[in-house]
């Protein structure tokens, strides 16, 4: 939720990735062995990029410190601002007290479902997709400020296709993650990404067994299935007063389908009564109507030609 924020400054030009932000004690306070940090010294100078690799990269509570006080003044009214949009995303269950999901003085600390997690993932790769440039590092080599740390975001280079998130940890949540995974890099075949979350686990290795069998479960069970490609008729229509005698149909746009069982989309053509020519290149011949579980869609049937 501070990466989405951040980039939401960025976008409505409140801020910019060149934007300087000075260290602060409050920050430098987070860079304690007990706290996962990029090492933020007091008084030094770093640019919002700088905090954002950071923050994705090493998972740096002391960047996430620094960007919210850099956007909101203070991090209870960045809070108020990740609260805001939480509920502006639908995302119910999400309650936030700081940017960082460390407790907060008052022992309080943030709290979310993994369906919540899901969501918020997908909207941000959705519309932030350069996110991965950060959680696909594999590490920050700063050598002016001697910052030499390692990625925490595991099975990067484990798992074929894996090039993210984030993780967390606190005692009540346990050791938590969620991946990212582009199937295609695992099965050819399976072209589509997967979001997988894993919270509770007692340690790092048994959270990350349990995404390594989601992934492969996901891998194996699920299959993206192609039922209208641009490239393909979906039909034809014959038609007397053309030269070849009929028109090829193609759907002006791709529609497809991660699929787990046995049933397949439900795809009904509707093709135009009376079609003559002449037909003109992206003409209008047609509707092709496809819904799958509770994804609806209606595509035009055009010719090519």
């Amino acid at each position: 939720m501070t990466f989405l924020i951040t980039r939401d400054e960025i976008d409505s030009g409140k801020i910019s990735y060149e934007t300087k932000v000075k260290g602060t004690k409050e920050a430098y306070d987070l860079t304690g062995p007990e706290y996962s940090s990029m090492g933020i010294k007091e008084g030094e100078e770093y640019t919002v990029k700088e905090l954002i690799t950071g923050l994705m990269v090493v998972s740096g509570n002391d960047c996430a410190n620094l960007l919210a006080t850099k956007i909101s003044g203070s991090e209870d009214d960045f809070a108020k601002l990740m609260n805001q949009k939480a509920k502006e995303l639908g995302l119910e269950s999400q309650k936030y007290y700081n940017a960082s999901g460390l407790n907060n003085d008052d022992d309080k600390q943030n709290s979310s479902s993994a369906k919540d997690l899901f969501k918020l993932t997908r909207i941000i790769l959705e519309k932030y997709p350069d996110i991965l440039e950060y959680s696909s590092m594999d590490g920050i080599d700063d050598i002016k400020r001697n910052i030499h740390k390692k990625s925490t975001i595991p099975l990067r280079g484990e798992i074929k296709g894996v090039d993210g998130l984030k993780t967390g940890t606190t005692e009540e949540a346990g050791n938590c993650v969620t991946t990212t995974i582009d199937m295609s890099k695992l099965d050819s075949k399976n072209d589509f990404r997967a979001i997988g979350v894993v919270i509770g686990a007692d340690n790092k290795e048994i959270r990350d067994s349990a995404m390594t069998d989601l992934i492969y479960y996901v891998s194996r069970f699920f299959n993206y299935k192609k039922v209208a490609d641009t490239k393909t008729p979906s039909d034809f229509a014959k038609v007397n007063s053309v030269k070849e005698g009929y028109v090829e149909l193609y759907p002006d746009k791709d529609v497809g389908f991660i699929i787990k069982d046995e049933t397949m989309p439900s795809v009904k053509i509707k093709i135009d009564s009376d079609i003559k020519a002449p037909i003109k290149k992206g003409d209008k011949l047609g509707k092709e109507y496809i819904s799958y579980k509770d994804e609806s869609y209606e595509v035009n049937l055009i010719s090519k030609k």
